[in-house]
């Protein structure tokens, strides 16, 4: 058209004037569109991706997008370090834990081994006290046996012994002295101390006689 109307043709008028310029306009800007998309493919092509003359819309896109990929780097490397760090926490309160089990067994071994000294001294310390208990014991016994023995001797000598006869009165075995024997009951005997009350224990009718 334009080489129409540059090579003296006759221009529209009116109506027809103006819907050729618009389109004119039209088919530049379309032109130019294309060429500029035609650039920044170049451009990204060149520059791994990024274009050469970005819009503010898209910069901020791309840095909020950069913004958040970083925040969620960080998270990702600070859960990582708690994580580290809880498990060294962990570990070393275990070991703790461990010690502290270890130590209280060896104490409480400790304590039983000065138990069982202990007492094993205590008891040989009480062996030499026991024995001389022992000996005073049996030298007591012995001392009480040949007085006994001397007593009934000298009992002998003095007075009556009546042997494997027992008092009713006052359960007295043997009687010694005087025997006084019932002449109604023939298992019936009183010593000396019992016979002068010899009413309140056996019927008063009943005489008695001194059995030699």
């Amino acid at each position: 058209r334009r080489r129409r109307s540059e090579s003296g043709s006759k221009a529209p008028s009116g109506s027809q004037g103006s819907d050729v310029e618009q389109a004119e306009k039209r088919a530049a800007k379309s032109k130019k569109s294309k060429e500029k998309r035609h650039v920044e493919d170049k451009a990204k092509r060149k520059g791994g991706g990024k274009a050469a003359n970005d819009t503010p819309r898209e910069k901020s896109k791309k840095a909020k997008s950069s913004k958040a990929s970083a925040k969620k780097a960080r998270a990702a490397s600070a859960s990582s370090r708690d994580g580290a760090r809880s498990s060294e926490d962990e570990r070393v309160k275990a070991k703790a834990k461990a010690e502290k089990k270890a130590e209280k067994t060896d104490r409480k071994a400790s304590r039983r081994e000065a138990k069982e000294d202990g007492a094993s001294e205590r008891q040989k310390a009480a062996e030499p006290a026991k024995m001389k208990q022992r000996d005073t014991e049996d030298s007591d016994r012995k001392a009480h046996r040949k007085r006994s023995r001397s007593s009934e001797t000298r009992d002998d000598d003095s007075e009556e012994v009546h042997r494997d006869i027992q008092c009713n009165g006052c359960s007295a075995d043997p009687i010694r002295g005087d025997r006084f024997k019932c002449s109604a009951c023939p298992r019936y005997n009183l010593c000396g101390k019992c016979y002068p009350n010899r009413g309140r224990m056996h019927p008063k009718d009943h005489r008695f006689y001194v059995q030699k």
